[in-house]
């Protein structure tokens, strides 16, 4: 009783990739989550940079240990993506704006600009805009 999986069982169709990035969309605004997400590694990214006045190389900071700088970006830039292409959903002009400040205008090394570079031109070819975020954004 009260399990998590009863409501599954309750459902009458089956969930599909596209039906369950839509109610996590719709439920936990999915696509914001992983935005702030990655602007909020970046903020502590440039805290820790401004407060050691340390400057590793990308590929030799770890700031969990586990993956590199370059790897934490591009890991949330590639479930973005998958995230957009496979639920079927354009980035929003403001979530558009939030990644391109983060990576672009204040990036912390060369290559997160360029990761951003090219996650943009793979959203654009890949998934697209929505028409008005599009306008506005370029």
């Amino acid at each position: 009783h009260g399990y998590p999986h009863n409501n599954i069982s309750r459902m009458s169709y089956p969930l599909n990739r596209i039906g369950l990035i839509d109610i996590l969309e719709k439920k936990h605004k999915l696509t914001r989550v992983i935005t702030e997400n990655l602007c909020h590694y970046m903020d502590n990214t440039r805290r820790y940079r401004d407060e050691t006045k340390k400057i590793l190389p990308p590929e030799d900071y770890y700031p969990d240990g586990h993956f590199n700088h370059n790897q934490q970006i591009n890991e949330r830039l590639i479930f973005l993506k998958f995230t957009l292409k496979e639920g079927r959903l354009y980035l929003g002009f403001d979530y558009m704006k939030m990644i391109w400040i983060s990576l672009a205008e204040q990036a912390v090394y060369p290559h997160d600009r360029e990761q951003c570079f090219r996650w943009f031109a793979e959203i654009i070819d890949e998934v697209g805009f929505d028409l008005k975020a599009g306008k506005e954004f370029f």
